[in-house]
């Protein structure tokens, strides 16, 4: 099946993403050949966090991404006990499905 990126657009940034339409798409090619470990802020204009690339994962992968505290952050075991923020992030997205 291939390989997935997904990517964030900085409202904030909307401005610089439409005037530099050359630097967004390096910085979505740039993310799409990213096969991490690490994701990507792009800058674009004079905006340094307009687009956000998580690293690249094959098309079967399962990841679960949480968007909170104005970013977006894959959850694993190492990101969880990592940061108190993205637990209690989680716990209440739970909560509000009933699962």
């Amino acid at each position: 099946m291939g390989f997935l990126t997904v990517v964030v657009l900085n409202n904030d940034a909307s401005h610089e993403i439409a005037e530099n339409p050359q630097e967004v798409t390096r910085a979505l090619v740039d993310g799409m050949q990213n096969l991490g470990p690490e994701d990507k802020d792009h800058g674009v204009g004079n905006h340094s966090n307009a687009i956000l690339t998580m690293h690249t994962r094959h098309a079967d992968d399962e990841t679960l991404y949480m968007f909170a505290g104005g970013t977006l952050t894959e959850v694993t075991p190492k990101t969880l006990a990592k940061y108190d923020w993205l637990r209690e992030a989680l716990k209440r997205a739970l909560k509000r499905t009933r699962i």
